[in-house]
């Protein structure tokens, strides 16, 4: 393991692949590890604490983050490999709106004892998306809040999952938040470069793909999105270039190394260029041209920052391929793509969707 990088077992989540060279072969990926970088070492450590079968110091461990980050990867693993170790007690998995539609419809059938035991009882609780809850009644959080305190009481652990930090929750009730602030609450980052590696080796050795360690790296470089992304590209990668080369034409002799083929190539500028115009309904000469238009100009920071992860070039040689723009220009529409990348899941899905295109172009198209 490489260090800064925790890896955490989780019991086998599964992904769903539906697209690529592996499709109908390998319809799934297991994936039997959380793989944190320093990014997320507060939450691995938090994670590897609880199952250390003995009371944990952080429940509830309250997870956030941005949709893709794992947080259900880790809870429902977590809740996996509770159940692999042979924990005693029961582990009750749930979502917000499930626990609100189970209470109300116990309410209604007069089974709320029977309600109350099935999770009250239970050794481990995990409870996602609990940012939904301010949509349910107030009934709801209520019995939320005498749910933790029964579990409190039996030392039961508590595992939830938010899109936004419990203070960022709104119409939350105070006892809820109190009691939800009690335990650790931890952002999960988006993976960095040495766990999207780490995470991609994981995939990869699942699949049975052998994969160059320089593939590996290009790929953790080039694709800054979530762990489904990565697999994505991971799984849509041309089997020529997984091996780190470039395949020989049908036909054509071995080289003079013998049966290697040629080296693997990065794409140049110009097909960089080229890719990201078209996913913009663009020519690559809009692209150089001096247009400010809006679209223009985003497609053309895009194209910046795909050229700045996939190549060698410095700003100056970029800019001076995208029409001569300075060396300022150029580096301001990186740093611009750099922080939507983190904080707009749009432009992140457009740019992870572009790198694996670029994965999977043969050289020169």
């Amino acid at each position: 393991m490489v260090i800064g990088v925790a890896s955490i077992p989780v019991a086998g989540s599964t992904l769903q692949i539906d697209s690529g060279p592996l499709a109908g072969t390998h319809r799934r990926v297991r994936l039997d590890h959380f793989v944190a970088g320093p990014e997320n070492c507060l939450a691995a450590t938090a994670i590897r604490r609880i199952l250390d079968d003995r009371p944990s110091p952080y429940s509830p461990l309250v997870l956030y983050g941005r949709p893709g980050v794992g947080k259900s990867h880790l809870a429902r693993g977590l809740a996996r490999q509770w159940r692999h170790d042979g924990r005693a007690g029961p582990v009750v998995v749930a979502t917000s709106r499930q626990f609100a539609q189970q209470f109300q419809a116990a309410v209604q059938s007069d089974t709320l004892a029977q309600f109350r035991t099935a999770y009250r009882s239970s050794s481990l609780l995990v409870l996602e998306e609990i940012d939904s809850l301010t949509e349910q009644p107030n009934l709801v959080q209520q019995e939320l809040i005498h749910t933790l305190d029964a579990l409190h009481q039996t030392a039961g652990q508590v595992v939830m999952t938010s899109r936004v930090p419990i203070r960022a929750i709104s119409r939350l009730h105070p006892l809820l938040a109190s009691r939800l602030v009690a335990g650790l609450v931890v952002m999960l980052s988006p993976p960095s470069v040495l766990a999207r590696r780490e995470i991609l080796r994981h995939s990869a050795t699942a699949l049975g793909l052998p994969i160059a360690e320089r593939t590996l790296q290009w790929l953790a470089d080039s694709v800054p999105g979530t762990v489904p992304e990565l697999v994505a590209a991971l799984v849509e990668l041309r089997p020529d270039r997984a091996a780190g080369t470039d395949a020989p034409r049908p036909g054509k002799p071995p080289t003079a190394r013998g049966d290697h083929p040629a080296p693997f190539s990065r794409p140049d500028l110009a097909r960089i260029t080229v890719t990201a115009a078209r996913c913009f309904a663009l020519k690559p000469a809009q692209l150089r041209g001096i247009s400010r238009q809006r679209t223009t100009a985003h497609a053309r920071a895009v194209a910046i920052y795909l050229a700045r992860r996939f190549t060698n070039q410095s700003y100056a040689s970029i800019g001076r391929f995208l029409g001569g723009r300075d060396h300022t220009t150029i580096l301001y529409n990186f740093r611009k793509i750099e922080r939507l990348v983190q904080t707009d899941p749009e432009t992140r899905a457009t740019v992870a969707r572009l790198a694996r295109l670029l994965a999977c172009l043969p050289a020169g198209r």
